[in-house]
């Protein structure tokens, strides 16, 4: 609703604007806003095929780097991303594997989104991938820590930091994707230390 009312607000405030570079600014607010309510209608009607057991997955061979590349173009330029650094690793030796595409590269750039929104102008958000005997490991780091309260609800259907409503089925989607659909595993650690870091863990062979 709140990105629906954005896009309300950008085209009523169009048709009022002489100034070209103030008209092209607002073009693109409304692109990006159409872009993201697209992206939110698709979310979550999948997440409701998931939790009903209706999704359909596509398991085809893809590259670790390929998967990285995909979204860190969806987000190094994006909005969200403005005044902070996004930081991609790419593997020296990249690898296959076989997943759904689409699920794989939603869920990390889901978390992406997140590490993203939860740090301040100047922080770095960091994506890579660590290879194991047995696993490929998909790592979103970012420099914030949660707290503890948050930590027990993060995977909570409805829970959210976030002031906006309808925003807090992120990592509780992605931890359904990827665990019941893609085979995997997802957790996250965050601490003083070490800071906070997601990680996706699909088996190398599948």
């Amino acid at each position: 609703m709140n990105t629906a009312s954005a896009i309300k607000g950008i085209s009523e405030v169009l048709p009022q604007l002489k100034n070209t570079e103030e008209f092209n600014e607002f073009v693109k607010m409304l692109q990006y806003s159409s872009n993201q309510l697209i992206d939110e209608i698709q979310s979550q009607r999948d997440l409701t095929y998931a939790e009903n057991g209706m999704l359909k997955i596509n398991p085809v061979e893809i590259s670790v780097n390929e998967v990285l590349s995909r979204v860190e173009a969806l987000y190094k330029n994006h909005e969200i991303a403005k005044g902070k650094y996004l930081e991609t690793f790419y593997l020296n030796n990249d690898i296959k594997i076989k997943t759904d595409p689409t699920i794989l590269i939603r869920s990390l750039s889901n978390l992406v989104k997140n590490a993203l929104e939860a740090i301040q102008a100047n922080q770095e958000v960091k994506l890579l991938s660590e290879v194991t005997n047995l696993n490929v490991k998909f790592i979103v780091w970012n420099e914030g820590v949660i707290p503890e309260s948050v930590k027990l609800q993060i995977f909570q259907r409805s829970f959210s930091t976030k002031a906006n409503a309808g925003r807090g089925i992120g990592t509780y989607s992605v931890k359904l994707f990827v665990e019941k659909y893609l085979g995997g595993k997802m957790d996250f650690v965050s601490n003083p230390e070490h800071q906070t870091s997601f990680v996706i863990s699909l088996p190398k062979r599948s």
